[in-house]
């Protein structure tokens, strides 16, 4: 059989099966915009657990893992071959005996760095489609409420004591209500075909989360503290230091082997003062970062609680404006206008928590070894 007639055999085989698969996907196509299949419900812990286990980031970790350990080996076998060769290769050695050592103690790290990254996309998958939830939930209450001041509306120009003007205003609200009802779910449901999607289930399951968006528990660390820990666990300085060795055993070997004023002895020469330049720098950025992450903690702290006397405002001045309405004392525009703010407001303070919890696993990762991973060779 030539090589012509196996090529066509081969290529009609991948799209024989190209297009079972095809077919196999296109059976399971719901024909529906409602979310199908017997309901799942999810815990937060729930959804971080089969995140690693079942979602394409979780797999990636585990390999990565693996890519470690391979590294670790090689170097280590290069290193012990060197070690039998002149004495001038013992640079050589060293610089991947460093790299074995380094791969070994950083393994573990860069694992918790990625499992931090994770858990920070897990939970603004999670808690965003909790926020969307809760943004449609308020838009539905607000129907409620645009609708019995519409239905009021309505009697009182039927007594006589509203104008058409005031009628079709109210049915306007009503019907903007609605619009921004549907909007809402529809957010809801995209949010959902993705959180589906980065979990690993069909685009169209039916998921509960179990979990509610409320405020998590503010860390009472000390800022110095904090930085003093960020100082010792962070994998950046764990990798500046790497990097200042590995430029400087690099430096150590061209020295003995070119000129001083050869390019090659020269540029080796830039690279190792770089690297121990970044070394002293990684500590100031680093305390920055931990610094800057605990402003943001304590700024969106307070939107929460401004957001709850937001809410709180408006919600009682919508009860006396709604009395005084009633008593003839206010038009329906100062009634539309409150609950527009209540509408607002607790949108407002439902994006204001999502932010505040985000912003304490920020301050919470940089504390350890963050979420930066350092390339193992």
């Amino acid at each position: 059989m030539n090589k012509k007639r196996i090529f066509l055999i081969l290529i009609l085989s991948l799209m024989v099966i190209a297009g079972g698969i095809i077919a196999s996907a296109n059976e399971k196509i719901i024909n529906s915009m409602d979310f199908q299949g017997e309901e799942i419900r999810l815990s937060l812990e729930d959804a971080l657990e089969r995140a690693l286990a079942e979602s394409s980031a979780g797999k990636t970790i585990k390999w990565n893992m693996q890519k470690a350990k391979i590294a670790y080996d090689n170097n280590y076998d290069l290193a012990r071959t060197l070690r039998t060769i002149e004495n001038e290769t013992n640079r050589d050695a060293m610089i991947f005996k460093l790299m074995g050592d380094f791969a070994k103690s950083q393994m573990d790290k860069n694992y918790q760095a990625e499992l931090n990254n994770l858990k920070t996309q897990v939970k603004q998958q999670y808690f965003g489609l909790l926020q969307a939830r809760d943004n449609m939930k308020i838009n539905e209450d607000n129907i409620k409420v645009v609708e019995k001041l519409y239905k009021d509306t309505q009697t009182k120009f039927k007594l006589g004591m509203a104008a058409k003007q005031e009628l079709l205003t109210a049915e306007y609200n009503y019907l903007k209500a609605q619009t921004d009802y549907e909007a809402a779910v529809n957010i809801y449901k995209k949010a959902k075909m993705g959180f589906n999607v980065f979990m690993g289930f069909d685009v169209m399951q039916e998921i509960t989360l179990t979990d509610t968006l409320t405020e998590v528990k503010t860390t009472e660390i000390e800022i110095a503290d904090a930085v003093s820990r960020a100082l010792i666990n962070r994998n950046e300085v764990a990798g500046a230091e790497y990097s200042k060795e590995i430029q400087r055993l690099t430096f150590e070997k061209i020295s003995t082997r070119y000129l001083s004023d050869t390019k090659t002895h020269i540029d080796q020469k830039v690279a190792y003062e770089t690297a121990q330049n970044d070394y002293e720098n990684v500590f100031k950025l680093i305390e920055m970062d931990v610094r800057s992450k605990y402003l943001t903690m304590t700024e969106k702290k307070h939107a929460v609680e401004a957001g709850r006397k937001a809410v709180e405002s408006a919600e009682e001045g919508l009860r006396l404006v709604q009395l005084t309405y009633d008593a003839g004392m206010a038009v329906l525009t100062d009634v539309q206008e409150v609950q527009t703010r209540v509408l607002q407001s607790r949108l407002g303070l439902s994006k204001a928590i999502l932010d505040y919890n985000l912003a304490v696993d920020d301050f919470v990762d940089s504390m350890g070894v963050g979420r930066v991973t350092i390339p193992i060779m």
